[in-house]
């Protein structure tokens, strides 16, 4: 959440649209890479 508050703050307002599609795309992406830190943490 910490990330997207950053880029709320960095990108001006009329890049909300434009903020909610990245934050779409980079969730998927950051639950995959949390997703097999765990599974690498497991392997361990």
């Amino acid at each position: 959440m910490g990330w997207y508050k950053y880029w709320s703050h960095r990108k001006p307002p009329t890049g909300e649209r434009e903020l909610e599609i990245s934050s779409l795309a980079v969730s998927p992406l950051f639950s995959l890479f949390l997703l097999s830190l765990l599974q690498a943490v497991e392997a361990w």
